[in-house]
């Protein structure tokens, strides 16, 4: 069974923040997932401003592993 998907967010060119699918569908106010999939998929800009790039599995499994390194050591 796969993981959730992660889309970056950004605006102008600026990562906003790492979003869910149903996250970016409230901000927007988008009655369906689709329409999320679709600007993904085409690259597009939303109101010609906002690019949504979905996160690959193994990066977004290798940014965590990262991140909980950095935490282990930190405690040690």
């Amino acid at each position: 069974m796969p993981g959730p998907v992660y889309y970056d967010l950004y605006d102008c060119g600026k990562l906003v923040g790492r979003y869910s699918i149903a996250e970016i569908c409230r901000k927007f106010d988008w009655a369906t997932r689709a329409q999320v999939d679709r600007y993904s998929d085409m690259g597009i800009l939303y109101q010609k401003r906002y690019l949504i790039v979905r996160v690959e599995a193994e990066m977004w499994a290798a940014e965590w592993d990262e991140a909980r390194q950095r935490i282990l050591k930190a405690r040690r």
